[in-house]
């Protein structure tokens, strides 16, 4: 009779039994063990010698068939050095999973796809960073965007700022001949911009993106905007960097800083180009200066007068001749693209190169328009263009149903704003402003709440002007054309009250005026819509 054997099996591990705590320290939640919460540091930490500390906040339980499945959540702890708490390995898994897919939604981009992913694996600092744009982002999924200067105290943003604290405490202990520390920096004051925006920290995004831009400037990265430089991870931050600088003109604090249109020479390799662009990526990086050059006029010609742009007008002509050159220039390159290669690239690319296009015809609507100080005679003659541009965004908004809430990338969002901005006609940049809100989502410094109230803003204070200006008695023939003064006083009353309609629904109901902004919120003096809201408003005074 066979023997049986000596070794019985190992006896499987019993779960303790209770509810897990969820106020235990970290290390104890990380090798997950019951930990006694002694104040400052608990005895299992104390009695083996390992270091101890607890999270200020924990995120709340995800319901049932709310976030990613456990099985993916434990596939992001393999192959980091270091243990993380469940909350973490949460925002990591949306961060990997979510944050990086919508922020790769429309256009490709190396330092999202492969770069950020890698270095957080090796690096706490961007580990840490990332953990809290992804509770940010997460927030803003679930509550929407704030407002300019708007805070909310939610356990989210608590423990996003938790999780930055960490960030920057170990970025501060690296030590400055690591040759390492230049790009971790610069990934990290990335992430943080992100996450300030997401929060509608505005001031704050720009000081860690000037942080990184002056990183930039030190080591004269600007001047190679368009050429190879040290590491494949350094090119990629630029042309990220590149990107928030060109949109802060309308929306940073004491920017842009690179001003990348003064650097056009960089871009002749591509413009020199025979026939036409052969990839969307040429066509997208010999863009950027444009966009650069355009936004940096329009922000500086917006809020003059009539008389200040004839004061004027010696030293700005040269400047609007030599942009709509630049534009015809690149119409010339990517029109042979788009039109003869469209049919064979892929849907993403599709979508980018016709985002690309109607910037193209926005940017150039606006450069001619920028000048004629609101002149309703001359306007009027664009008004057919800003319609057929509109109608294009329009019809993209409809073919692409794929729609991120959060992407680094320009969209649509700054062609709607030029249209809002620089059409006369009423009617098309309220559509315009439809158009924004059937997308509430962030461009980076674009939002499309926060753009939709001041544009709002500044047709209630266009019409408003030209009311006033409007004379008493008017002659027959302007009286025919025009209409009497009252039924335009009538007209205007009843657009106005449209208006903050759309205002109050934008808000949630809730009360919110822009001079209450203007006051709580110093820095929005300096964004160029403001400006030329505020220059309408002494108009009118």
């Amino acid at each position: 009779m066979p023997r049986k054997s000596s070794t019985a099996a190992p006896e499987k591990r019993r779960k303790s039994d209770g509810t897990r705590s969820r106020t235990g320290c970290r290390t104890c939640r990380v090798r997950r063990i019951k930990c006694d919460e002694t104040p400052g540091k608990c005895n299992n930490c104390t009695s083996t010698g390992r270091s101890c500390a607890y999270d200020m906040h924990r995120l709340p339980r995800a319901s049932a068939g709310q976030g990613l499945d456990n099985k993916i959540m434990c596939q992001v702890a393999h192959g980091f050095r270091w243990a993380m708490t469940s909350d973490e390995r949460r925002c990591f898994s949306h961060f990997q999973h979510f944050t990086i897919p919508s922020l790769l939604e429309l256009f490709d981009s190396a330092l999202w796809k492969n770069l950020v992913l890698q270095i957080s694996y090796s690096e706490p600092a961007v580990y840490h960073a990332a953990v809290a744009l992804s509770a940010i982002h997460q927030d803003v999924e679930q509550w929407g965007m704030p407002l300019p200067g708007q805070s909310r105290q939610n356990v989210w943003q608590k423990f996003a700022l938790e999780q930055s604290a960490r960030s920057y405490g170990i970025l501060s202990k690296r030590h400055a001949s690591d040759p390492r520390l230049r790009e971790i920096m610069l990934l990290c004051c990335l992430l943080y911009s992100l996450l300030e925006l997401l929060q509608g920290q505005y001031e704050r995004a720009c000081r860690h993106l000037q942080g990184g831009l002056r990183i930039l400037k030190e080591i004269k990265v600007q001047k190679q905007l368009a050429d190879d430089t040290e590491s494949p991870v350094e090119k990629c931050l630029v042309a990220a960097f590149v990107q928030l600088d060109i949109q802060s003109t309308y929306y940073g604090v004491h920017g842009p800083v690179l001003c990348v249109d003064t650097e056009l020479g960089k871009y002749q390799w591509q413009l020199n180009q025979p026939d036409m662009f052969s990839t969307l990526l040429e066509a997208r990086q010999a863009i950027e200066p444009l966009v650069s050059g355009v936004f940096r006029f329009t922000s500086e010609s917006w809020p003059l007068s009539a008389a200040d742009v004839a004061r004027d007008y010696d030293s700005l002509l040269p400047r609007q001749e030599r942009l709509l050159s630049q534009l015809n220039l690149y119409a010339e390159l990517f029109s042979p693209f788009y039109f003869g290669s469209y049919a064979g690239l892929c849907h993403k690319e599709q979508r980018g190169a016709d985002i690309i296009y109607i910037l193209h015809r926005c940017l150039t609507l606006s450069v001619k328009t920028c000048l004629l100080a609101k002149n309703p005679a001359v306007l009027d003659c664009y008004t057919p263009e800003y319609q057929e541009a509109l109608y294009l965004v329009e019809a993209l908004l409809y073919k692409y149903p794929e729609r991120p809430t959060f992407t680094l990338d320009v969209g649509i969002l700054p062609s709607l704003y030029l249209i809002s901005f620089g059409c006369y006609d009423v009617r098309v940049r309220l559509r315009a402003i439809e158009a924004l809100q059937h997308w509430p989502h962030r461009e980076g410094l674009f939002e499309s709440k926060w753009a939709s109230f001041l544009l709002l803003e500044f047709i209630k204070a266009d019409m408003k002007k030209d009311v006033l200006s409007m004379p008493e008695s008017p002659s027959e023939s302007s009286s025919s054309s025009m209409g009497s003064p009252a039924a335009i006083a009538d007209q205007y009353m009843s657009t106005v009250g449209y208006i903050e309609q759309v205002q109050q629904q934008i808000m949630s109901g809730a009360s919110f005026q822009l001079h209450d902004a203007l006051e709580s919120v110093e820095y929005l003096t300096s964004w160029s819509c403001v400006k030329a809201i505020s220059a309408k408003e002494v108009d009118c005074s």
